[in-house]
C-alpha cells in the first residue's frame, strides 16, 4: 500500500499494482458483460468451483493446497458477484 501512496505523491497517477485493483478490474468486466455472457461466466464458475474442490479432496502438497485454496476463493468470490449481477 505504501508504494501506491509514494507512487502517487511523485507522479499524481495510480500505479495500480495492490491486489485491490485487481478486484476492480474484475468487477468492472463483469459490469460490460451481457447477460447472456454472464450467464455463460457463471457456468464456467461453477466447473471451475467443482474441479478446484475435487483437487483439494485429493490432497497434494501444502503449497499447492495453498494456491488451490487461494484459487478457489477466488472463484468463489466472483461467483457471487456474477449472481448479484444476474438477479
Amino acid at each position: 500500500m505504501w508504494l501506491e501512496l509514494d507512487y502517487y505523491k511523485q507522479h499524481h497517477a495510480i500505479l495500480g499494482k495492490h491486489p485491490i485493483f485487481d478486484e476492480f478490474n474484475r468487477k468492472k468486466r463483469l459490469l460490460s458483460m451481457s447477460l447472456i455472457d454472464l450467464l455463460g461466466r457463471k457456468k464456467q464458475l461453477e466447473m471451475n468451483i467443482w474441479r478446484t474442490k475435487s483437487l483439494i479432496k485429493k490432497g497434494g502438497s501444502p503449497d499447492i493446497q495453498v494456491k488451490r485454496k487461494e484459487r478457489l476463493n477466488g472463484y468463489e468470490s466472483e461467483l457471487a458477484n456474477v449472481v448479484r449481477l444476474i438477479g
